[in-house]
């Protein structure tokens, strides 16, 4: 093996040392103000859910009991942590330090946690990210989606992470009642109240089986064969009914489906076409893609509410998606 670097090891050491010593320091003020690290890991639950509901339901504690305990906190240290509305929580400031100081407390809680504080751990400490379904396993997306899980295997060692497949309009349902994270969509759009980090573009195509591929335009193939589309509130239908609406062209035959997976099993082994990027099925030998004419573009975006920005989960998800592509990197 390497030799050991004494110089690293004693680097290392000081910092563990530092942050004991911040740990203790941030302790000794907790007590000093008459506050439990109980109360504190629970405003770590609230300011990462944004939003007392969700965190009482975490925690398995009554709304008003949390709330209450929110409520005397801000009393004690003579400060407003947040700004209590219909959606949720907006952080202040205060709290965003309050929450940067507490994580060393909650994260020396999470690798001493005891079975009787498992949903402690599986709720509160657990990330959540919601995506879009990928259409094959050997999809970009499934492959992103893998490399994020093994990467958040090795970079967060205690940390748990949930991924959860659903419709676009869904998952930013889903976000806005703070039951995500952040989420991958599949729109070139995102609404103004969310931020978003584009993970690729890519334009669409009609996917057929490669035996069935026939040399006509692609526009004669929508015309003429069957297809087998997402349902109508689905993102990649909406471009694509879109496209279809500009080239003034209705489909000969054409089903929904709500699952990709389906659709997929169709294209493959029972003749249907499907509008598709090519990055859907990357290596699959059974496919082949016709290209569209002032194609449609489809966007991966990551995207989470502004208040999450400093969210240690969000922070999480974005360092890990990061360290696959370096352009990535630079971006975020």
């Amino acid at each position: 093996g390497q030799p050991i670097d004494m110089n690293s090891v004693r680097d290392e050491m000081e910092e563990l040392l530092a942050d004991r010593d911040r740990l203790r320091d941030f302790l000794v003020e907790c007590r000093s103000l008459k506050i439990s690290p109980a109360l504190i890991l629970r405003a770590v639950a609230v300011y990462e859910f944004s939003s007392i509901r969700a965190a009482a339901a975490a925690l398995q504690l009554s709304q008003p009991q949390l709330s209450k305990q929110m409520s005397e906190l801000e009393t004690i240290l003579n400060t407003q942590l947040f700004i209590r509305k219909a959606s949720g929580l907006d952080h202040l400031p205060k709290a965003t330090v309050l929450y940067k100081s507490a994580l060393q407390l909650s994260d020396i809680c999470e690798s001493l946690i005891q079975r009787g504080d498992l949903l402690f751990r599986r709720e509160v400490t657990t990330t959540h990210l919601g995506t879009v379904a990928p259409f094959t396993t050997s999809s970009a997306l499934c492959r992103r989606l893998c490399d994020l899980c093994e990467t958040w295997r090795r970079r967060y060692t205690r940390a748990q992470i949930k991924i959860s497949a659903d419709t676009t309009d869904q998952l930013f349902a889903r976000l806005n009642r703070n039951e995500l994270h952040c989420a991958i969509v599949d729109t070139p759009d995102v609404p103004d109240q969310f931020e978003s980090l584009e993970l690729s573009r890519m334009p669409l195509r009609i996917a057929m089986k490669r035996t069935q591929k026939q040399e006509l335009p692609a526009l004669r193939v929508a015309q003429t064969q069957p297809f087998a589309l997402p349902s109508r509130h689905n993102s990649l239908r909406i471009l694509i009914d879109d496209w279809m609406q500009k080239k003034d062209i209705q489909f000969h035959s054409m089903i929904e489906v709500e699952s990709m997976t389906l659709i997929a099993n169709l294209v493959e082994q029972h003749g249907y076409c499907s509008f598709l990027p090519k990055e859907a099925a990357v290596g699959q030998s059974g496919y082949d893609f016709l290209e569209l004419p002032d194609a449609p573009q489809i966007a991966h975006r990551l995207v989470w509410k502004p208040e999450m920005t400093a969210n240690r989960h969000v922070n999480r998800i974005i360092q890990a998606i990061s360290a696959q592509d370096p352009q990535l990197g630079a971006i975020a």
